[in-house]
């Protein structure tokens, strides 16, 4: 009797030892935690598109503090010049009088018929250090002042495109850790993704083409600036030199 005892006893123990463990498994395979990669895709590209917008907002802004309109005498007759070397400033209007030749340039007559000489110079030192973005040049007695809005153009136009760059090796970096993140999971059972090989490969793509429509306006937009800026000058000529006028 005891024999029987025991060895039922010791069948019943294997057979609910195995009966616990395949349980457990099975209570593993329900409960484990399930590994869910989201569709990254959405959330880049909104990001970038909105990186590349703020670019083109950001030169629209600039260029439109660039001033190439018509010549006017309030363009630089408010402009403060330093006369000497003891710190004395006149507005420009009480040192010269100034009047539009055309819609490309102005004539500025420095009332000291003296000393024009020294008088162009202090003109030329307050037209330079504005913010008025023109640069000059002497030509004997006269002062030739040109727009300088292509030069600061080149350079708000630099300043977009690595802007635009920059959202584009954003948006790569990002593809990149995604697939990285991907390729480390995928041979999990309990892996689950919504953003897939082939997702990363046109969304790269697409990204590459928005760098390039963005880039294109940019060029675009500065391209008609500089259009809208070719040409315009001013001139600033002592009295008695009027006859020389181009």
């Amino acid at each position: 009797m005891g024999y029987y005892s025991t060895h039922i006893i010791k069948v019943s123990g294997d057979y609910v030892n195995k009966f616990v463990g395949e349980a457990k498994n099975e209570l593993d395979k329900t409960t484990a935690t399930i590994i869910h990669l989201a569709n990254v895709g959405p959330t880049i590209r909104s990001d970038a598109i909105s990186e590349m917008d703020a670019a083109i907002d950001a030169l629209a802004l600039n260029l439109s503090k660039l001033y190439n309109g018509r010549a006017s005498r309030g363009m630089i007759d408010h402009l403060m010049v330093q006369v000497g070397n003891k710190g004395v400033k006149k507005e420009l209007h009480t040192m010269a009088s100034v009047s539009v030749l055309d819609p490309k340039t102005l004539t500025v007559t420095p009332h000291d018929t003296i000393g024009p000489n020294r008088d162009l110079k202090s003109l030329n030192r307050a037209i330079i250090s504005s913010p008025l973005h023109f640069t000059t040049r002497f030509e004997g007695t006269h002062l030739i002042v040109t727009s300088a809005v292509c030069k600061e153009v080149s350079k708000f136009s630099k300043d977009a495109k690595e802007q635009i760059g920059s959202a584009r090796k954003k948006a790569l970096d990002s593809i990149n850790e995604a697939l990285s993140e991907l390729s480390r999971v995928k041979h999990e059972a309990n892996a689950v993704s919504a953003f897939s090989i082939e997702d990363a490969r046109r969304l790269k793509e697409e990204i590459e083409d928005l760098t390039q429509k963005f880039t294109k306006s940019v060029e675009d937009i500065c391209k008609v600036k500089n259009e809208e800026s070719q040409g315009r000058s001013l001139l600033i000529a002592p009295v008695g030199f009027m006859g020389s006028l181009p």
